[in-house]
């Protein structure tokens, strides 16, 4: 049976009309992809100036913990501020947020081991760290309280050192006052602590 030339004629506008259609929709998609693909771009730029701006910021702290400090001092401070330096100053690249606090401490255990000098009596461990350090693992069987008073016994030394070299005589009472309040900061530390463990 032969088709009508009217018939094969409005069959050929169908196709052409369906084909037009599918281009169309064909451009229209690969335009919003494009326009997606650049958000996508413009987002991870934003984000890695965003990174870099903070990595600015947050990495002389981080420094100063680790190298004036010592890993006595990093060990005490809070879980937030141990997976900056993780990040920041050790450049430890997998996620961090699923660490908990004997991970994390794990890790910060192992980079310090790592840290050049780190057998040696010389480097960024001070005098004082190296006391208290010495002092936390003679209590290690208490936890955070050996941890605590070799963080006390640290800030002392470095109290009475700073008010030495400035020449001044060190008021007990004015001592007295500070230890007082290192002591409410480190309970109120070891309770947020005891409190994350839970």
């Amino acid at each position: 049976m032969l088709l009508r030339p009217t018939m094969t004629l409005h069959l050929a506008a169908c196709l052409a009309t369906y084909n037009a259609e599918k281009h169309r929709r064909d451009e229209k998609k690969k335009e919003e992809k494009k326009k997606k693909d650049e958000e996508k771009e413009a987002k991870k730029r934003l984000q890695k100036e965003k990174e870099a701006k903070e990595h600015e910021m947050i990495l002389p702290g981080c420094t100063e913990d680790v190298e004036d400090r010592g890993k006595v001092w990093v060990l005490g401070c809070s879980v937030k501020r141990k997976k900056e330096i993780l990040k920041h100053y050790f450049h430890h690249d997998k996620p961090l947020y699923k660490l908990n606090l004997a991970d994390t401490n794990e890790l910060i255990e192992q980079y310090f081991a790592a840290l050049p000098g780190a057998d040696s009596n010389e480097g960024t461990v001070s005098n004082s760290t190296a006391a208290a350090e010495v002092d936390a693992g003679e209590t290690s069987v208490n936890g955070d309280q050996g941890v605590q008073r070799a963080l006390q016994d640290m800030m002392e030394s470095v109290t009475n050192a700073e008010a030495e070299e400035e020449g001044v005589e060190v008021d007990e009472e004015e001592v007295e006052v500070q230890r007082t309040g290192r002591k409410r900061k480190r309970t109120e530390r070891a309770e947020a602590l005891a409190a994350e463990k839970m």
